[in-house]
């Protein structure tokens, strides 16, 4: 099996300031060719660093993944490092600096003096084209290994890597390339998933199966070399898990509903409380989304709950904002007034403060206004930061209307109005 590694530089990344999206990309790429990934590091933005680290992995590895450090900065010092430790020069392309430079006339700007930089590779590379921005990418022999250099911006990257370096692995690996499906799941505890699993993979012990969590959404992964086995896996967790499954692959959760709702030519409002919009978000961003959300509306006070949604003032006098009786009246409040055919609605406490013996931080009641009608639910979450139980609140909210809306039994007992 050939080896790899993976390069991050950059000193946003050892900060903290900037998430590493592209290491896991190039991990998870190396993983459907067939590549074992030797070794990761993150460097900083110093030259004599970047140098060690290619040199130490050039014995460790056949390929090395590069991201970063490709732009016009003084800071950009892959190139340069590059050249150091192949031992040889850098030298400016011609033909390199008359394509950036056509970039920067087709986008109606002036090229910089500093972009010239990015037109100079080591002696003995060749450049990755880069059809998104200005800087190349560097394709060079290290000693027995091959640097792979590209730019740190995501959507550049993916590009280059699909049109210049994943042809040549494909090649190396044997032109075999493993199957990988991402099935997620909703409203499913990953425990009991995971036991549904451990006897599938022994059916199948020539296929990695396994998961992962994100905010309470599963993602059960099945990969392998043999397909038509992994396609036959895949299609028993989806009969297994069928009422919690909403997508595939990159498909999301509010994706799933704005698709259902628009095949129905159905319509949806939103009124939220301490989610504070990130359900609307969500939808909205969707494409499609214009076709389907009429209305969202964040009702953070009582005062706003009962001037805007319509809440009975002695509802939340007598049961508070944070009740089943408040998340219906919201509901049906929302639904009325925009004449959607659903409307959700969340209320709870997201803490850190706010919270009682009768209804901790992490009580959240949620419900469902639909044509039939309103369906009312209480959760308690694991208390945790304030902005993480939001988005367990939007996620857990929004797969329950996913369940009503697409007709689905709800597998969540409704909670009795007190």
């Amino acid at each position: 099996m050939k080896k790899c590694a993976v390069l991050s530089v950059g000193q946003e990344i050892l900060f903290g300031h900037t998430l590493d999206t592209n290491a896991s990309f190039f991990c998870n790429e190396m993983r459907l060719l067939g590549i074992e990934v030797a070794e990761m590091r993150t460097v900083n933005d110093e030259f004599v660093d970047i140098v060690k680290a290619i040199t130490e992995l050039a014995e460790v590895a056949d390929f090395i993944l590069v991201s970063g450090g490709l732009g016009p900065t003084p800071d950009d010092l892959t190139r340069q490092a590059i050249a150091e430790a192949a031992g040889v020069e850098l030298v400016l392309k011609p033909e390199l600096l008359e394509q950036i430079e056509k970039y920067f006339a087709t986008i109606n700007r002036k090229m910089g003096e500093s972009n010239k930089v990015q037109a100079m590779l080591p002696e003995t590379a060749t450049a990755l084209p880069n059809n998104c921005g200005t800087a190349p990418g560097v394709r060079c022999a290290v000693g027995s290994a091959v640097v792979f250099a590209m730019p740190g911006v995501p959507s550049e990257m993916k590009v280059m890597f699909a049109e210049s370096v994943k042809p040549e692995l494909l090649a190396e690996s044997g032109n075999v390339e493993y199957y990988l499906k991402r099935i997620h799941l909703s409203g499913m505890g990953e425990s009991y998933v995971g036991d549904y699993l451990k006897e599938l993979q022994k059916a199948y012990p020539d296929l990695e199966i396994g998961t992962t969590v994100d905010h309470y959404i599963v993602t059960v992964r099945v990969s392998g070399v043999d397909t038509a086995k992994a396609e036959e896996a895949a299609a028993l967790v989806r009969e297994a898990f069928k009422d919690f499954v909403f997508g595939e692959d990159g498909v999301t959760l509010e994706e799933a509903i704005v698709g259902y709702l628009q095949s129905k030519g159905m319509t949806l409002a939103l009124a939220e409380s301490c989610t504070g919009g990130i359900i609307a978000s969500k939808i909205v961003g969707v494409s499609g989304a214009s076709k389907v959300l009429l209305e969202g509306i964040v009702s953070y006070s009582n005062e706003s709950k009962i001037r805007t949604l319509g809440v009975d003032p002695e509802i939340i006098a007598e049961y508070g904002a944070v009740s089943a009786r408040c998340a219906k009246a919201m509901a049906e409040g929302a639904r009325s007034k925009a004449g959607a055919d659903y409307a959700l609605s969340v209320t709870g406490i997201a803490g850190p403060d706010g919270g009682t013996e009768q209804k901790p931080v992490g009580t959240v009641f949620f419900a469902v206004a639909a044509p039939d009608k309103t369906y009312v639910f209480k959760h308690v979450f694991p208390q945790s930061a304030r902005n993480i139980l939001r988005i367990f609140a939007s996620h857990y909210t929004m797969n329950i209307m996913r369940q009503i809306v697409s007709g689905i039994e709800c597998y969540r007992e409704e909670t009795p109005l007190e």
